[in-house]
């Protein structure tokens, strides 16, 4: 009985952060029956451009290094994330532009893809939803196992 009622009473606080964390990182997305699915190209700023390249090419002021990456998603979160490049990137005005090619050495090894400002729920999206699920799944088998009696 004490079982039933944890489960119950924590069933809802996982609901509610689901939706909670899937409502409070927007993607692009689109529906499939009942799963949202969210692919195509996203970008990630990293940081603004070092002053000296931005004393080069003025027009680098309005833009943050950035990952243009291609992505594939469930809810928002990722799933998988590839061909990442290393673009000029504002997300402020969806706009990406070329980096030039002699600033690219540096601008890798100064800003891995590591460094890229992505969400809670972007990053660690699919493992949260993966583990919420194997959670409901052992409440749902301890639940329906019968009780010992001592």
């Amino acid at each position: 009985m004490l079982l039933n009622f944890f489960c119950k009473r924590y069933l809802s606080v996982i609901a509610i952060s689901f939706a909670a964390f899937s409502t409070l990182a927007p993607a692009p997305a689109h529906a499939r029956g009942t799963i949202i699915v969210n692919t195509g190209e996203e970008l990630f700023e990293v940081a603004d451009f070092p002053q000296n390249m931005v004393d080069e090419y003025p027009g680098l002021k309005d833009y943050k290094v950035s990952y243009a990456c291609q992505r594939f998603g469930i809810f928002w979160a990722n799933v998988w994330t590839w061909d990442c490049k290393l673009m000029a990137g504002n997300i402020s005005t969806n706009t990406i532009a070329d980096i030039p090619q002699e600033f690219m050495p540096t601008l890798q090894q100064q800003y891995p893809f590591d460094k890229a400002q992505r969400n809670f729920w972007n990053k660690y999206g699919i493992i949260t939803m993966l583990s919420v699920f194997i959670l409901l799944c052992v409440m749902q088998v301890v639940i329906k196992s019968p009780a010992t009696e001592a």
